[in-house]
């Protein structure tokens, strides 16, 4: 009795040993296949964020005016003279350059702030409208007719909320999916950007 009880003991042991085993296995399968998925994934990269990290890069490798003009020199065999005269025409034409920039930058933030400040006296002006329109109503209505209408437009103006916030929504689910769509471009199979069908 004492033997089968002993031997039923090892053989449930040993089943559990290699349950625990087959779950050892499955635990390190399912972590290669995570591993492969996500290797896979880092490649397909969309190609919209790849080419902007190429232009990125790009602008980051702009040759130097000396470089530049030392490139002209091997292409088309200048005296050093030839390329000393190019490259101050280059030195020149990049000051030039970064003075307009700098230029057009203020430009821009002047007409930014004269903007912001034309845009805050106009809803000032309209505040004050406001407020004179509904002191001379409340006139002609009475003050218990003024706190109707006050919750009218207070009723009106949440639906107008709640509509906005539908719509706005709406254009974020829509723009998700366009985002999934484009990562479809990652695919060797979708090499023509999104939307194109596999013939």
């Amino acid at each position: 009795m004492r033997i089968s009880l002993v031997k039923d003991v090892n053989e449930i042991n040993i089943h559990f040993n290699k349950i625990e085993l087959m779950k050892k296995y499955l635990i390190i399968a399912l972590t290669v296949m995570f591993l492969v998925n996500l290797s896979v994934l880092a490649q397909n990269v969309n190609p919209y964020q790849r080419n902007d990290n190429e232009k990125r890069q790009q602008h980051k490798m702009v040759a130097t005016p000396k470089e530049h003009a030392e490139k002209m020199a091997k292409q088309l065999s200048l005296t050093a003279d030839q390329t000393a005269k190019v490259q101050a025409l280059f030195e020149k034409q990049n000051a030039k350059r970064t003075e307009q920039r700098e230029i057009n930058q203020k430009k821009l933030e002047e007409m930014k702030q004269t903007l912001n400040k034309k845009r805050e006296e106009m809803n000032a002006q309209r505040e004050t409208e406001k407020k004179v329109q509904e002191t001379e109503l409340e006139k002609i209505i009475g003050k218990e007719k003024m706190s109707q209408w006050n919750a009218i437009r207070q009723e009106r103006q949440a639906l107008m909320q709640q509509n906005m916030q539908r719509r706005q929504h709406k254009m974020e689910k829509k723009r998700a999916m366009m985002m999934k769509n484009d990562s479809v471009c990652g695919n060797p199979e979708h090499k023509n950007g999104p939307f194109v069908k596999k013939n």
